[in-house]
């Protein structure tokens, strides 16, 4: 019998949500997995952004028109309440939100909740001064106010344009993506898709851990630059391509989640070439800081089963479209990693011509 479909936005939550929040905790290829700070936020935001949407297309649910007695909708209104919350104490200026969710941010720290954070509906609100309208006196109606002031600036013409070209620029990348599997699929029939984390929480593994050395996003990109020419140069019998998205996590840092297409020939080879690949990322960077984890074999998910695919079995194509390309692309619908306005997340390789497996 088989099992019940994963909806797609949270096979792409899972997937966020094991990249984001693990690391290895011994070296190694095989080393096991340990999760970080993080772990299970990744469905909450794509949760709130779809609210945040339905709110501003049907009007925004407040608790102020909730009726005596209705519990399912009270249920609904706290669950609400909570994601708002949980969003705002882990707001990090190193990631870019979608646009509703960014004004969402910007609106609620207006109102002061940095300084009084939103605690339960019922607690009491310390109302300050405002120039318009009566004062919220509890949680639930600054929760009231602020959704109603994000649905108001989410009708706006401008807002929606950024909305619509925000989801655009992730189904784009998507599109970017599949097209260039296509490609590495004429040039290798077969091909084993390896998928590694490369980062700097080097210090998180040493004998005396230590946070993470966040560092500087622009170097980081540098230094991937670097990585991915020395694929295009030196492995071109192996390597057919490969795609990768920069990511951020606030206990693991910065890092790139890589897919390294290799020959299907390849495939025995898939744990040399992940350590050697990961030793060299190692290699540049810091000293101490550098760190890779091999996802084929330590994350527990539908995508870390994708290993060998044909271009001729559709099964193996659904595999790739449903858990592997959305993390590195559809991810962005709803947060990434904030860059200078013409930079992208989502990156890949130049086709070769060369190399076709014999």
């Amino acid at each position: 019998m088989s099992s019940k479909p994963v909806r797609p936005d949270l096979a792409l939550a899972r997937e966020m949500d094991w990249h984001q929040g693990s690391i290895i905790s011994s070296g190694g290829v095989y080393g096991s997995a340990r999760l970080l700070e993080g772990w299970g936020t990744a469905g909450e935001t794509i949760a709130l952004d779809a609210l945040l949407r339905r709110a501003v297309r049907d009007g925004p649910a407040l608790f102020r028109d909730l009726q005596p007695g209705d519990r399912q909708q009270r249920t609904r209104l706290d669950a609400a309440f909570l994601r708002v919350r949980d969003l705002l104490g882990r707001c990090d200026s190193r990631i870019q939100f979608s646009p509703l969710l960014f004004h969402l941010i910007g609106i609620a720290g207006d109102m002061g909740m940095a300084y009084q954070p939103l605690v339960t509906p019922g607690s009491r609100w310390v109302p300050m001064p405002s120039p318009v309208g009566p004062a919220p006196q509890s949680h639930a109606d600054a929760f009231d106010e602020l959704l109603s002031r994000v649905v108001e600036v989410g009708r706006k013409p401008a807002v929606r344009v950024a909305c619509r070209r925000w989801w655009e620029q992730a189904e784009d990348d998507f599109t970017s993506a599949n097209a260039y599997l296509d490609a590495c699929l004429k040039v290798s029939p077969r091909l084993f898709v390896l998928r590694l984390d490369l980062g700097d929480w080097g210090s998180l593994l040493a004998d005396s851990p230590r946070p993470p050395v966040i560092g500087d996003v622009q170097e980081v990109k540098a230094r991937f630059s670097r990585f991915a020419r020395a694929l295009s140069r030196t492995d071109r019998k192996a390597i057919v391509g490969y795609m990768a998205r920069l990511d951020f996590s606030p206990a693991k840092g910065f890092f790139h989640h890589v897919i390294i297409l290799l020959q299907g020939g390849q495939a025995d080879n898939a744990v040399d070439w992940c350590e050697r690949l990961g030793q060299r990322w190692v290699g540049l960077a810091p000293e101490g800081e550098g760190a890779f984890s091999g996802c084929n074999w330590i994350f527990k998910s539908p995508a870390s089963a994708v290993g060998l695919i044909e271009a001729g079995r559709p099964a193996d194509r659904v595999a790739m479209e449903r858990w592997v390309l959305p993390y590195l692309t559809l991810a962005s619908r709803y947060s990434r990693v904030c860059l200078k306005p013409r930079q992208r997340v989502f990156t890949r390789g130049i086709l070769s011509k060369a190399g076709q497996e014999k």
